[in-house]
């Protein structure tokens, strides 16, 4: 994944979002997560929409004097209706606190509710009741119909790893993960990309029985190779040189097509969310976007992209709506990698890293309670700021379609957990809530 400095990083998280989606991943009471996940969508829509427009955000009132006055009524409603939640939450997780983590997290909550609302403050600094007001009724009106998606949505426990998973399909998905993030040439990656395809389908032996669609779909990388070959000639395929090489319009556009579908084969999106392990595989498929796909056919993937995106949205909607933690992180994580930035993929990066934490913390939770909840909090806090960035990068060249990814997130939030679900409070569609 690309790499970005630290201060950049800093620069586009304000403090305030992370305090509140480590504060909602303890918070045990069904009602107030909900709150503080919805605020945290509301929130963090707000930060990435600031970031995307090119303004840092740090503080209220600085850096948004040259964005629109119809831009910051927007985001005033956004960041006071995040306020508004996070505070909701907070009482209540304080007046119904069961386990000992709900009273710090509504104190961590409510200081970033507060925070959020400082920060709304500052946009409607100069603005006319008569300009924000419909900003805020639009807006309560959207909100409410997404609630009412939400609510009902027919209820379903969430939907985890399998408990075992084979170990010769284990080793493969490993080994295939470290030669797609290690290997120095284009021809070890396609290998490793084929390896973890070929390990996930059969992880379990109900998948192993079904048309081993993402293992077709990996193998076009075979052709590509040559393709790509024939094009570098004599100089090879090394990674780091895929961007110097002389790849035209046209050759592009095909690297780009078949990059692009091996990748998202990989992902556990709707309509093969049947097919392989997303937690472990989507990942796979992101290394190849990120170390192959953008270097050598950057111009290619802008072209398909307004393609890509309606099937990427559908995928992370039904991924959230089903209660598929890894599928939602992955839907996410494509929406950051389809802007072809630095700051998608770090995005993407850290959506995976936070859904694998939080699959690690709910194994943890029976064994060692303190010590999962504290893994929980690092994976809501890393698949946090991932939303943040990935709908940051999203904004920035696809807004429609990073809105309704959004959407997707706060129908999650505001869903009702079935009784026999886990009752981890880090929701399992917005485990990445942006």
């Amino acid at each position: 994944m690309a790499r970005l400095g630290a201060g950049t990083v800093q620069d586009m998280i304000h403090l305030s979002f992370p305090l509140l989606v480590a504060g909602a991943a303890v918070i045990s009471r069904p009602r107030a997560a909900r709150l503080a996940w919805s605020a945290a969508v509301a929130g963090g829509t707000a930060l990435a929409a600031l970031h995307a427009a090119g303004s840092g955000g740090a503080a209220p009132g600085t850096g948004l004097a040259g964005l629109p006055s119809a831009f910051l009524d927007v985001e005033a409603a956004l960041f006071l209706a995040g306020a508004a939640l996070a505070l909701a939450g907070a009482l209540v997780a304080a007046r119904e606190r069961r386990e000992p983590g709900d009273f710090p997290g509504a104190v961590a909550v409510g200081v970033a509710g507060l925070w959020l609302g400082g920060l709304g403050v500052g946009c409607l600094a100069g603005s006319r009741p008569a300009s924000y007001l419909p900003a805020f009724l639009i807006l309560a009106v959207a909100a409410t119909l997404i609630a009412y998606v939400g609510r009902r949505w027919p209820g379903v426990p969430e939907l985890r790893p399998a408990a075992s998973v084979r170990s010769g399909s284990a080793v493969a998905m490993l080994i295939g993960a470290a030669l797609a993030g290690f290997a120095p040439s284009v021809g070890p990656v396609f290998l490793g990309v084929a390896m973890a395809a070929l390990g996930g389908y059969l992880a379990d032996a109900a998948r192993a029985r079904r048309i081993p669609v993402t293992l077709v779909l990996t193998l076009l990388l075979l052709p590509t190779w040559w393709l790509m070959a024939t094009i570098a000639g004599p100089e090879g395929l090394p990674i780091h040189g895929l961007a110097d090489r002389p790849w035209s319009p046209a050759a592009e556009l095909a690297l780009a097509l078949v990059l692009l579908v091996s990748a998202w084969s990989l992902a556990g999106l709707w309509p093969l969310h049947r097919q392989v392990p997303s937690l472990f595989t989507a990942p796979v498929g992101a290394l190849l976007v990120a170390r192959v796909a953008i270097p050598a056919a950057a111009d290619g993937i802008a072209h398909w992209r307004a393609l890509a995106m309606p099937l990427v949205v559908a995928g992370l909607w039904h991924a959230a709506m089903s209660a598929r933690r890894a599928g939602a992180a992955a839907g996410l994580a494509w929406i950051g990698l389809l802007a072809a930035t630095p700051t998608g993929e770090l995005g993407a990066a850290l959506l995976f890293l936070g859904a694998l934490l939080l699959a690690l913390s709910d194994r943890m939770a029976t064994v060692a309670p303190r010590a999962a909840l504290l893994v929980r909090v690092a994976g809501a806090v890393s698949g946090g700021a991932g939303a943040l960035l990935a709908t940051a990068a999203g904004l920035h060249v696809e807004v429609v379609y990073t809105v309704l990814a959004v959407a997707a997130l706060a129908a999650a939030a505001a869903r009702r957990a079935p009784a026999q679900a886990s009752t981890a409070s880090a929701p399992s569609a917005t485990a990445a809530s942006a």
